[in-house]
């Protein structure tokens, strides 16, 4: 009989520590960091590009040309570098290159979306 119960302890003991599933409160999820961030930036040469980091899949959404690039994250030495097909993209804190093609790297700088609505 004891190895009846212990038996029977033993299998249904998983099952009393099992918990309900957790209910997220609202005020935590509205913590978390973001899923995505966004971007702009002026190059030298006077595009204008938007970017939206994606940190689900770590990637970069870059916004050029009314096309939107998906990028993926490759190895750097310094900063960190996208790249997709002939467009490579590489930041480093407020600065960044952008290369299409074969051309050489272009440099561009973050800019702030209000300072740069109210030049418009």
């Amino acid at each position: 009989m004891k190895r009846g119960g212990i038996l029977c302890l033993t299998l249904l003991a998983p099952i009393g520590c099992s918990s309900d599933p957790k209910l997220i409160d609202t005020e935590e999820l509205l913590n978390q960091a973001p899923q995505s961030s966004e971007q702009r930036y002026r190059c030298d040469d006077g595009t204008q590009l938007d970017t939206r980091y994606e940190q689900a899949n770590d990637e970069m959404v870059v916004f050029l040309n009314h096309r939107a690039v998906r990028l993926t994250r490759e190895r750097a030495a310094s900063g960190t570098k996208y790249s997709a097909d002939d467009i490579v993209f590489w930041n480093k804190g407020d600065r960044a290159s952008l290369s299409r093609g074969n051309g050489e790297p272009v440099a561009c700088r973050a800019i702030d979306t209000e300072e740069d609505a109210s030049r418009s």
